[in-house]
């Protein structure tokens, strides 16, 4: 089984946040954090490619109302298209009700491996385990469509899915006793931080592992934080960022949930009304998994970016 590389990460207990009840990888905020450190990324290696991105995503139907920005933020020009990889990154999520819900696919935001009796058995057929792969296949070959909408929403979809991808709980279902039909990726599998916080959903707590504040500045100066974090530097990462094999971005998704966020099995869950108190240090313990999980996807999408474009 694959195990991460944290030999130099330092958990850094100032990046800690509050976590909101979301119900989306990583949350809207932390796929902005991952746009966030994409764009950065692009702009250091290929300022051409960047640019040719940000003019695709220019094109997009909601470009006016879910991608500039909202106009309290009042940015300069170079924030302005920062902001926009940070909005491109969460409109999947932003589209899934509401206003622009026939753009939302909620099953293309996970593909399930199984975690049954300590044995990892892969993904079936889509309709019953998702279309994450699937997607994020079509979606990073239609990036280079001659439409120019159809361009800019399947890269929308691509940055949004590449962060799905690196989010461990929309790799799997835990098939534990209390949950035999799978526990949908840590959403029927309930804890409690602390003895007296109120009952969460196992991912729910790793979806603000990364940040919980969607201000534009927190999540610049949390991207900067990510990148410049011992061990999850561009050069410390190069070859992990190198692997564009989605497959793999998925089996080591589920590997690392099996391994680092169900603890081989030895993590338990409790009911929705009195979830499990969480061992002592296990939110300390995975939030590294959590940076360096999300920078990669940032350094995986900027590579996808550049090479498309």
């Amino acid at each position: 089984m694959r195990r991460l590389r944290l030999g130099a990460v330092v958990v850094l207990l100032a990046l800690g946040a509050a976590w909101p009840h979301q119900a989306t990888a990583w949350g809207r905020d932390g796929h902005m954090v991952i746009g966030a450190v994409a764009y950065a990324r692009l702009r250091a290696e290929d300022p051409a490619a960047l640019a040719a991105v940000l003019t695709a995503l220019r094109q997009h139907p909601h470009y006016a109302d879910l991608l500039r920005g909202p106009d309290e933020w009042a940015l300069d020009v170079d924030d302005a298209d920062l902001a926009i990889f940070m909005q491109a990154s969460r409109w999947a999520d932003d589209v899934r009700s509401g206003r622009y819900e026939e753009f939302g696919r909620s099953n293309w935001h996970y593909v399930n491996y199984h975690l049954r009796e300590g044995r990892l058995d892969p993904p079936g057929a889509p309709e019953r385990d998702g279309f994450l792969l699937d997607a994020l296949k079509r979606n990073h070959a239609r990036v280079r469509s001659n439409d120019p909408t159809e361009r800019a929403i399947a890269l929308t979809w691509l940055f949004h899915l590449v962060g799905d991808s690196h989010q461990p709980l929309h790799n799997i279902a835990n098939h534990a006793p209390e949950h035999p039909n799978g526990d949908r990726g840590g959403n029927l599998f309930y804890v409690r931080v602390e003895a007296a916080a109120d009952t969460i959903n196992l991912h729910w707590l790793w979806d603000d592992l990364v940040i919980g504040s969607n201000r534009f500045s927190d999540v610049r100066q949390r991207a900067i934080m990510l990148r410049n974090q011992p061990g999850l530097r561009p050069h410390e990462l190069a070859e992990q960022t190198s692997e564009l094999d989605f497959s793999t971005w998925i089996r080591d998704g589920a590997e690392i949930a099996v391994e680092h966020v169900y603890r081989n099995g030895a993590l338990r869950g409790g009911t929705r009304e009195r979830g499990t108190l969480l061992p002592a240090g296990y939110t300390a313990s995975v939030q590294p998994i959590a940076h360096e999980r999300a920078t990669l996807a940032g350094y995986r999408l900027a590579r996808l970016l550049s090479d498309a474009f």
